[in-house]
């Protein structure tokens, strides 16, 4: 383990690395003393995080689906300032996960794949007061980056359905 700190990383006390110099190359180990206070980045997938200046870099994790692969997620909010990095950062880490628990669980059955979709969705509906207390909202320009994507990821697994079936249960 390394200990590396960047400027973008000024916030935290501590910063472990698992053996490479790009956070979204290896993962976090932990990450303490932000402004929270609390430890923070229990996983690979939430080391995307620390990606603040290059929002298309590989994902942390191996998704095997080409398409998604090097596909960058909710690419056009990194692109905006109104929306804080360590949000649209969340927001990424669920598609993330999104894809990984398709490939882990390959659901044969429209049913199935939107199980998985829905409590994605409903993780998204969790930042809302998030977005809304760093002066953000999740409005419309970042509801229509977040349904393609959500959209583009239900095609690249093979299945065909209604984008509105598919996140059902947003509040956003």
């Amino acid at each position: 383990m390394s200990r590396n700190q960047t400027p973008e990383d000024s916030d935290a006390d501590r910063i472990m690395f698992s053996g490479a110099r790009y956070p979204f190359l290896a993962g976090v180990v932990a990450i303490e003393g932000l402004t929270t206070g609390r430890r923070c980045f229990k996983d690979a997938r939430d080391s995307i995080q620390l990606n603040k200046t290059h929002p298309s870099a590989p994902t942390p994790m191996a998704i095997t689906n080409e398409n998604l692969s090097s596909y960058s997620f909710v690419k056009e909010m990194y692109e905006d300032d109104y929306f804080p990095t360590f949000l649209v950062d969340k927001c990424r880490n669920i598609l993330i996960a999104l894809c990984e628990e398709i490939e882990r669980v390959n659901p044969a059955k429209d049913s199935d794949l939107l199980e998985l979709t829905h409590a994605a969705t409903e993780e998204i509906n969790e930042l809302v007061s998030e977005f809304e207390d760093n002066d953000s909202e999740l409005e419309t320009n970042a509801r229509e980056i977040l349904a393609a994507d959500f959209d583009f990821i239900v095609k690249a697994y093979g299945f065909d359905l209604d984008i509105e079936e598919v996140i059902a249960p947003r509040d956003w």
